[in-house]
């Protein structure tokens, strides 16, 4: 099945988009709350050799794995966004990433949440933009 070149471009840069996001939400909440963060994927792991990978070793170097993956979205947004020869491999390697992620993780992860299953998608994405606290100060606004 051919795709229009247009949807095709605009698809591209809204998966480099969530790349770029990715890696600054990355910045801003997981370098500082890595326990909390990766203690969410150990435990909704589909499989036990991932949650015992998770505890054992990422979260004792969360930093390390943050900033590996900080990295790595960068690179993908950077593959993709710049519209050059590499977009492709961009896009092979979110999808290889994607594949890996669902090996260490669940759809039912929400930050704190256990029972995020049971909740509606916009209730859990509620929960991803209301653990990012603003900063007041740098904001300008006095309290």
């Amino acid at each position: 099945m051919e795709i229009n070149q247009t949807v095709r471009d605009v698809l591209e840069i809204g998966i480099g988009l969530v790349y770029l996001v990715g890696a600054i939400f990355n910045s801003a909440y997981t370098f500082r709350h890595g326990d909390e963060f990766y203690g969410g994927f150990a435990e909704g792991a589909w499989f036990a050799p991932s949650r015992k990978f998770v505890r054992n070793v990422v979260i004792p170097h969360s930093k390390v794995f943050t900033s590996l993956l900080i990295t790595f979205q960068l690179l993908v947004a950077f593959a993709i966004l710049t519209r050059g020869p590499y977009v492709v491999y961009g896009l092979y390697a979110g999808v290889i990433f994607n594949l890996g992620a669902a090996v260490v993780s669940s759809t039912c992860w929400s930050p704190g949440k256990s029972s995020a299953c049971s909740r509606s998608i916009p209730s859990r994405l509620f929960d991803l933009t209301a653990i990012i606290e603003p900063n007041n100060a740098a904001l300008g606004i006095k309290e």
